[in-house]
């Protein structure tokens, strides 16, 4: 079994302190074996990391909330209808996951909005989620639908790498870590601890790159 969060920002984004280099370290550290490294409607660049398995991604700004997508060879036009981004990350033969849903304090899609069968895996745990009820909903969701369960820390600080995680029956290489998400061969990890601070430096972040024009 492979340890893995399919949900990690890095600093090239406008949003988040995390260095892809220093977050394989500490993510080594606490046993994992692979991260999924994405930014909102951008792909960061491609690092060469050894001994740990990266998959590139991005966390799509649709017309009626987030979709990520990995695996992707070049990033998606923003502000789409959710059903048109899904469709251009299957396209790409990318893999669709539904990002923190039912968590009603950020942009999410309507569940009711998107063909569960343009779905791949939804998050089940959140390590940004601010609703404690919220994961037991979107397990609702994913047993409705039969969709695979992910747990992602959605990390923008170092702190918060770890704090949800996926385990992957699958061989340490991209294609056979994506086919076991897809055939539900995943269990997701998790525990609700409101994330309010973070959120808060991640705004104050956010403003102060914008303003400067610059990324730490």
């Amino acid at each position: 079994m492979l340890k893995f969060d399919f949900h990690v920002h890095t600093c090239q984004g406008d949003h988040s302190e995390i260095k892809i280099e220093k977050a394989v370290q500490i993510l080594k550290k606490k046993g994992f074996d692979g991260a999924v490294f994405l930014d909102h409607d951008a792909i960061p660049r491609k690092e060469k990391i050894k001994d740990f398995l990266i998959i590139y991604g991005e966390e799509v700004s649709t017309s009626e909330g987030h979709l990520v997508g990995i695996n992707l060879k070049k990033t998606i036009k923003p502000l789409m209808s959710s059903e048109q981004t899904a469709k251009e990350i299957r396209k790409q033969g990318g893999t669709v996951i539904l990002p923190h849903p039912y968590d009603y304090l950020r942009i999410e899609i309507n569940r009711g909005r998107l063909n569960p069968e343009l779905i791949d895996a939804v998050e089940v745990y959140n390590g940004r989620t601010l609703w404690p009820w919220a994961s037991g909903k979107a397990k609702e969701f994913c047993e409705q639908n039969k969709l695979p369960e992910v747990g992602c820390s959605d990390a923008h600080f170092y702190k918060e790498l770890g704090s949800a995680y996926t385990l992957v029956d699958a061989d340490p290489n991209v294609k056979s870590v994506l086919k076991a998400l897809k055939h539900g061969k995943v269990q997701a990890f998790g525990s609700y601890k409101p994330p309010i601070i973070q959120h808060f430096k991640g705004g104050f972040l956010k403003a102060y790159n914008r303003l400067f024009n610059e990324k730490l």
